[in-house]
């Protein structure tokens, strides 16, 4: 790092630390992506076969298990050292919850819900979502009214919130996560849509279609639809960070996967009494550590991915 004589720090000096990871990962995609397949796409797929555990496998003896690398506690008695807990074992490489579940088990299962939730709710939402901008930004008039001062409700609307509650009177399911999910998305969907469309549909190849005799149905879908589709797919690598990050947060008030299901939200609810005191901290790190990484590898590969897209941005 260059500092400059009067002892500040010059411009060009280099980010540290977490800032200079994210730069880097900006410049060089391959770091988010690669983090993506490690712990969303690779477990999600291969959970099944190459988990080392049962995730549903309750064994008591082995509760509390510490990671591998740790050793043994032990606790000082009238001048008597006494094991409290004992070392981790290879056996559970990140540890056990209070049930004895192997805790990377789990974390690889919950990949598998994490991902199968924000691929379905998202191409609820998207469809919808997109069908009906297309439709409003095409068309006009009423129908553009009526869709966009349906959007404007459901944004005005807490999304968290809402989620609670339809979440809790339609009772936590996956199917359920799913709807929420995308009941809270399709408004996203719709506007931005909707913009695209209002700019193509005064385009001169949209106008020569019209002219050529091309029905209405076939140039939203072979002359608009196309040119719009660049904008929905950044949106949608953005979107998948906050579809994990919004099932994790259900689930973990409890409105979301039900248990014994192995959600990444459930698993940190389960240790949060437990990081005070260091009695198993593991048991909410791990997960947690998943859902922070999994997030933040999407939003860099969402702004790669639009400045790859857009002309203007690529170009600068």
């Amino acid at each position: 790092m260059e500092i400059s004589r009067l002892g500040g720090v010059s411009a060009g000096a280099a980010p540290v630390g977490i800032g200079k990871f994210i730069a880097e990962a900006r410049r060089y995609p391959l770091i988010p992506m690669f983090i993506l397949v490690v712990l969303l796409v690779f477990p999600a797929v291969t959970a099944q076969w190459l988990a080392p555990h049962d995730p549903y496998d309750v064994n008591p003896r082995e509760r509390l298990t510490p990671p591998a690398w740790s050793g043994p506690q032990y606790l000082n008695v009238d001048g008597v050292s006494v094991e409290v807990r004992p070392a981790g074992s290879w056996k559970n490489i990140l540890g056990t919850d209070k049930l004895g579940r192997d805790v990377l088990s789990r974390i690889m299962h919950g990949a598998r819900y994490s991902l199968s939730i924000s691929l379905l709710a998202i191409l609820a939402g998207g469809v919808v979502g997109s069908g009906l901008g297309v439709l409003a930004g095409y068309f006009g008039g009423m129908l553009d009214h009526l869709v966009m001062r349906l959007v404007d409700i459901f944004i005005t609307i807490p999304g968290l919130l809402f989620a609670l509650v339809l979440a809790i009177v339609l009772g936590p399911s996956f199917s359920t996560i799913v709807l929420v999910v995308a009941v809270i998305l399709w408004p996203r969907f719709a506007r931005m849509s909707r913009a695209e469309t209002l700019s193509m549909r005064s385009r001169d190849f949209v106008s020569r279609a019209k002219v050529s005799g091309c029905s209405d149905v076939r140039i939203m879908l072979r002359h608009i639809f196309p040119n719009v589709v660049n904008p929905l797919v950044v949106l949608v690598t953005l979107e998948v960070g906050h579809v994990i990050l919004l099932e994790a947060t259900l689930s973990f008030l409890g409105a979301g996967i039900p248990r014994p299901i192995p959600a990444w939200g459930l698993m940190v609810a389960d240790g949060r009494d437990l990081i005070v005191g260091g009695n198993g901290w593991w048991v909410s790190l791990f997960p947690g550590l998943a859902i922070l990484l999994v997030v933040l590898s999407m939003n860099l590969s969402g702004d790669w991915l639009r400045d790859k897209l857009d002309p203007k941005l690529r170009n600068r």
